[in-house]
């Protein structure tokens, strides 16, 4: 995977499965790479570009994604809310479970229209029969992940990955969250899953020499 950062006029040959890392010793370049990343994935600006091995484009507003801190690492988000109800729709429609609901649901209509008797005032309400009425009068959602830092990343990047498609999972200055053993551990994840995880970080590490490791020093010169 060829990952191309425009400011710099600089190419990363990167892995296209498994953890990689990008080191910009330079502290306003580390700022602006970040800046950067995520700007891109939020479709704020085009600072990347990304091939995959086949030299095809990835499109990292839709395939891409950036963490920067411990409190990205959750499901609040309304993509992943309609992606989640629109799986657990289809898995609905045509089973057994879409009957119980159509059963539930009456049993509610009954109830509401015998309160509607009982009470002093003029009530009225929603009848909303269909399964994702059902699912959002319930408030189904993505339970958040739980666990280490490396417990919740890899859970939130399978889960992204599986809803959303994101294959591309930019990690900004968290890798001081593992040690070298769990890093390794997260490696094998995402070779297994086949996502790319690229963590951009200011300080290099040595104990990382399972990784393919890009070095931006302060002079801006690349080191392989």
């Amino acid at each position: 995977m060829i990952l191309v950062y425009y400011r710099l006029n600089m190419e990363f040959d990167l892995p296209a499965s498994g953890v990689s890392m990008i080191i910009v010793e330079n502290g306003e370049e580390f700022e602006r790479m970040c800046l950067s990343a995520s700007d891109h994935v939020d479709n704020v600006s085009e600072c990347f570009r990304c091939l995959d091995d086949d030299q095809n484009e990835l499109d990292l507003t839709s395939y891409g994604d950036c963490i920067r801190s411990l409190f990205d690492l959750g499901f609040d988000k309304r993509k992943i809310q309609r992606a989640l109800l629109s799986e657990l729709t289809d898995a609905l429609y045509g089973s057994e479970l879409e009957g119980m609901i159509a059963e539930i649901d009456s049993k509610v209509i009954e109830v509401l229209e015998s309160l509607s008797v009982l009470s002093e005032n003029d009530i009225e309400y929603t009848e909303d029969y269909s399964v994702s009425g059902f699912l959002k009068r319930y408030d189904v959602r993505m339970r958040e992940p739980e666990g280490s830092f490396a417990e919740r990343l890899i859970t939130y990047c399978e889960t992204m990955h599986r809803l959303v498609s994101k294959r591309l999972f930019f990690i900004i200055n968290c890798d001081l969250y593992m040690d070298a053993e769990t890093i390794e551990l997260v490696h094998k994840w995402a070779v297994y899953q086949d996502v790319s995880v690229v963590f951009i970080s200011g300080k290099q590490r040595e104990d990382l020499s399972f990784i393919v490791q890009y070095i931006i020093d302060k002079d801006l010169c690349v080191i392989n």
